[in-house]
This record gives C-alpha cells, sequence and structure tokens, in this order.
C-alpha cells in the first residue's frame, strides 16, 4: 500500500478559512493603527508651528507679518513631501490670536480619515472639525482622535 503525500483539500480549506479571518480582523486594525500614527504626526506639527509662532511673537510684539498675513515661520505640510497627508493652513489670525488648521488633502491618504482636520489655537486647545457622523459629538471625536 502506497502512503499518501501532501495536504487534502480539506486541510487547504481550513488554513485559506483561517487566513481569511485573521485578515479580516488584523488589516482594519492596522489601518486604524497607521491612521492614528498619521494624526499623530499632524497634531506634532501643528504644535511645533504654534511654537513657531509664540517665538515670533515674543520678538516681535505680533503674530502678523509685514502684510498683515500669519507669520509664515513653519512648514505647511505633514507627510512624504512627494504625497502630503495633511495641508497645514491658518483658519483664524490676529495680533494676538491664531488657529492653525492641519486640513486632510484630497489625495492624500488620510482623505477619508473619519476624525476629520485637527486645529490649534494660541493658548494651546486643540480640536477637531468636519469629523464622520459616527461620533455622537465633538466631544467624543476630539477624545478619540486626539488621544496620544
Amino acid at each position: 500500500m502506497k502512503s499518501a503525500h501532501g495536504f487534502t483539500l480539506v486541510e487547504l480549506i481550513m488554513t485559506v478559512l483561517i487566513i481569511a479571518v485573521l485578515s479580516a480582523i488584523a488589516l482594519p486594525q492596522y489601518q486604524e493603527y497607521v491612521a492614528k500614527g498619521k494624526r499623530s504626526a499632524a497634531l506634532a506639527s501643528l504644535l511645533e508651528a504654534a511654537h513657531q509662532l509664540e517665538r515670533y511673537y515674543s520678538a516681535n510684539g505680533t503674530y502678523l507679518a509685514a502684510g498683515g498675513a500669519l507669520a509664515s515661520v513653519y512648514t505647511t505640510t505633514v507627510g512624504s513631501s512627494s504625497a502630503p497627508d495633511y495641508t497645514i493652513t491658518s483658519s483664524a489670525a490676529a495680533q494676538n490670536t491664531f488657529t492653525l488648521q492641519a486640513s486632510r488633502r484630497a489625495d492624500g491618504t488620510m482623505a477619508a480619515d473619519r476624525c476629520g482636520d485637527i486645529q490649534v489655537d494660541q493658548a494651546g486647545n486643540q480640536s477637531v472639525i468636519n469629523i464622520a457622523s459616527s461620533f455622537a459629538d465633538a466631544t467624543a471625536a476630539a477624545a478619540y482622535c486626539l488621544r496620544q
């Protein structure tokens, strides 16, 4: 009698099934992990930009440059230089106040992120705007999206 070598069809199906279940669980978790890292990078860039503006304010007594616009002392993109995920802009600026916003780029990997765009003001207040409707309110979104 010959002994059979190899795998049976049932063994192969079970292996494929196990891999499919593990992939269905692991892939969304990995994607959220990557998104959380990119949100953290955006927040860190916003805080660094706010720090640069504070240094400018200490030296000049205003956040505004000579032309009346917010001083350009910070980087304006977050992510790789070839494909940035966020663009940093000023959504409000005055002599003694500013609000910086990290907006998701439509062509970036974070375009569909449910956490929306991140804001930081001169007092260090952090918030999220343009959030997905899956959050109960902006406070719940900020608690989830801005956690480190």
